[in-house]
Parts: structure tokens; C-alpha cells; sequence
């Protein structure tokens, strides 16, 4: 009987350390892509049309117990809104608005053709740093010790 070392034939190596990821620029990238959902709601208003952006969901068929992955719409908030014939927009990060300024957490845009426009130039700001000591300021919930 011939007995051959398959992994001798395998290049061995050891296990690289992949980088950890800067913290600043996952939430930056996370910002970035619900401004343009945003500015996506704020286009298929200005057009008349409906925005839905749809997720993944696994969901259990309750005769077999077999699960299945559906595509469902996903739930997005609008950070546009109109009060007293103008229009403003809110930028958050998870479930806070950002303090853009001391006590000012919205910006007057005016028309609702104008959010798109708006919404760019917030985009461009995050893409040169400007809001990442607001984006480093906004933690997690804690969770809350069992009593």
C-alpha cells in the first residue's frame, strides 16, 4: 500500500492577521448609504413614484417547519419632513439625530426639490471628515445589568 502526504503538496502558511477596520470609516460608509436611501425617497417624491428598497428575511412555514428566505420592503424613516411650508432634514446615525451645530439638529432646506441637492452636499461633507467627531460621538445603547 502507497501511502502519499497530501499536504505535503499544499503551500502551509500561517494564518495572516487581517487589519481591524477604522472605526470612523464604517460609520462613515454606514452614514453615506442611508443619505443616498434617502436621497432615492427624496427623488421618487419629487417624480411621483414609490421608493422600496427590499431586504432579506428567513420566515418558517408553520405545516413543514421549513425555512425559506423571502424578499420583504424594508421600513426606512424619511429625515425630510415639511413644517410651516418649508422643508427640513434631519441627519442621524442609528436612531439619534446628529447635533450639527450647539442645540441644531436640522437643516432648513426650503423646497422639497432642493433635499436632493441638500442631501449631496451632507454626503460630500462626510465623505472630508466634517461630521466624524459627531459620528464618534453617537454610541451604542448599554445594556442594562439584571437586577
Amino acid at each position: 500500500m502507497k501511502t502519499t502526504n497530501l499536504l505535503s503538496s499544499l503551500n502551509l502558511t500561517v494564518k495572516p492577521v487581517v487589519g481591524s477596520v477604522d472605526p470612523v470609516l464604517n460609520r462613515r460608509s454606514k452614514l453615506l448609504l442611508h443619505l443616498e436611501e434617502q436621497r432615492a425617497m427624496a427623488w421618487a417624491d419629487l417624480t411621483g413614484e414609490t421608493h422600496e428598497v427590499l431586504k432579506d428575511k428567513w420566515v418558517q412555514n408553520a405545516e413543514t417547519g421549513t425555512k425559506t428566505k423571502v424578499r420583504v420592503p424594508k421600513r426606512l424613516k424619511r429625515w425630510f419632513f415639511a413644517c410651516n411650508s418649508k422643508h427640513f432634514l434631519e441627519v442621524r446615525y442609528g436612531n439619534k439625530p446628529l447635533e450639527l451645530a450647539k442645540g441644531k439638529f436640522a437643516i432648513e432646506v426650503g423646497e422639497l426639490k432642493d433635499v436632493p441637492t441638500v442631501i449631496e452636499t451632507v454626503a460630500q461633507a462626510v465623505n472630508a471628515g466634517e461630521l466624524d467627531a459627531m459620528l464618534m460621538a453617537v454610541t451604542k445603547p448599554s445594556k442594562k445589568a439584571a437586577s
